[in-house]
């Protein structure tokens, strides 16, 4: 399981900094942090990490989703993240079709 960081100052995602000699950025914040000053949990995101995340922002769903690093999951996981995600938040139908089935909600 990969590492998440998170701001120390207001507990936000990072994101990787593009500031040379910083690992990390916060885009609440708009401050740059070195790579010990970043706090690590150790945890898959969940559902629940994407809703609190969403709550303290002021952007919608999908934007949000951009900005949290999914680092921890597989790309099936991030996947299944994000359409749970966008089905709690915007209220957003999926479906998927297979060998010329006619599509099925997902």
């Amino acid at each position: 399981m990969k590492t998440r960081k998170f701001c120390p100052k207001c507990g936000q995602a990072l994101t990787k900094s593009s500031t040379e000699g910083y690992a990390f950025q916060c885009l609440t914040c708009d401050e740059d942090f070195y790579e010990i000053e970043a706090i690590c949990k150790e945890e898959k995101l969940t559902l629940d990490d994407v809703k609190e995340e969403y709550h303290k922002s002021d952007v919608c769903m999908g934007e949000t989703l951009a900005l949290i690093p999914a680092d921890s999951l597989s790309l099936e996981e991030a996947f299944q993240l994000y359409i749970e995600a966008m089905k709690w938040a915007e209220g957003d139908r999926f479906y998927k079709s297979e060998n010329d089935e006619p599509p099925q909600e997902i």
